[in-house]
């Protein structure tokens, strides 16, 4: 029985050139490239992502709830937002946590998001979009308009990129 098994490892030894230098060589580059399109499926091709969480219609203003959230491993600075198609002097951007002031006082107290803003690596940040009613026709007839934010990444030079996303706007009810 001993026998078979050392006839069988003897068969094993001589048997050379299974593994060439070339089936090496080629089996090293086919684990490069593999590992290379694995690593491109699960690092994010976007750095920036825009999510819109609510629009609504208030006091004669488009109200929007937008998430900007980081995917990327160094800070990005929003640099800026508008909508396409409209006055950006007319945007005011504040965080959603506004809460109504003592009694006797008008308005509500705010937190103004000033631009540049910076958002650490897999940070997110929130804001309320507050715009006065639009009329322009083809914002109309489309129910929207897009969402557009300059951002700038803190490991890469040059202009600003820009990301955008359609987005639905509410007017009041007829």
């Amino acid at each position: 029985m001993n026998e078979g098994k050392d006839k069988y490892a003897h068969e094993i030894k001589n048997d050379g050139g299974i593994l060439t230098g070339s089936t090496i060589v080629g089996g090293a580059a086919l684990i490069y490239h593999a590992g290379k399109d694995v690593y491109s499926w699960f690092t994010p091709k976007e750095k920036l992502f825009i999510q819109l969480l609510e629009s609504r219609y208030d006091e004669n203003h488009h109200i929007i709830k937008a998430r900007f959230a980081s995917a990327h491993i160094h800070g990005i600075y929003i640099e800026s937002l508008y909508l396409k198609n409209s006055n950006p002097k007319d945007i005011q951007t504040f965080l959603p946590r506004a809460q109504k002031m003592d009694w006797g006082q008008e308005g509500d107290q705010r937190e103004v998001v000033n631009y540049p803003h910076l958002l650490l690596p897999g940070d997110s940040l929130d804001v309320n979009i507050a715009l006065p009613e639009l009329t322009d026709t083809k914002i109309i007839k489309n129910k929207g308009t897009e969402l557009v934010c300059d951002f700038s990444l803190l490991d890469k030079l040059g202009a600003p990129e820009t990301i955008s996303v359609p987005t639905r706007l509410r007017w009041a009810s007829p």
